[in-house]
């Protein structure tokens, strides 16, 4: 397993990456990927996080952080920009609660140049949530929802 830890004083998260091929793992995410070994991010705060052995680490050392377990395959994707596992349901019927709970607070996204166009990217609700725009045959896809809020809890706690 290898760990990825965010070098970041007030995040003290670590990242630990698992696969069930070493080889996939190495390729992936490990020392034959592109970000071996101080290229990756902290899927926590997205700062930089550089990578160790577990087997190099003593358990001792590994108190104060906050675990948290991730594929090869997750990790590989989040370091892609398409996002964490729990970020991928973009489902009509999350895009309508995040819609009738909030307002879109900003729009990111580029001009098209020589036209009145405009390429989202992205838009951010003013409760966090942000919503990832990518292109399809069909039309604009949301790939990715980051920062949900749990409404159901939110409602219960103020409540």
């Amino acid at each position: 397993m290898i760990l990825f830890v965010c070098e970041s004083l007030q995040c003290h998260t670590i990242t630990r990456v698992m696969s069930r091929s070493v080889d996939e793992m190495q390729a992936l995410v490990g020392e034959g990927s592109e970000w071996w070994p101080k290229g990756y991010k902290c899927p926590n705060c997205n700062g930089p996080a550089g990578a160790v052995y577990e087997i190099e680490v003593s358990p001792v050392q590994l108190k104060d952080f906050n675990i948290r377990e991730l594929d090869a395959e997750d990790y590989f994707r989040f370091l892609m920009g398409v996002g964490l596992p729990e970020e991928s349901d973009c489902s009509v019927e999350v895009l309508q609660q995040i819609f009738s709970k909030s307002k879109v607070k900003s729009i990111a996204g580029h001009r098209i140049s020589g036209t009145k166009r405009f390429c989202v990217e992205w838009l951010e609700m003013e409760d966090g949530a942000r919503l990832y725009f990518g292109a399809s045959s069909h039309g604009a896809t949301i790939y990715r929802i980051s920062n949900r809020p749990n409404y159901t809890e939110k409602a219960l706690n103020d409540g």
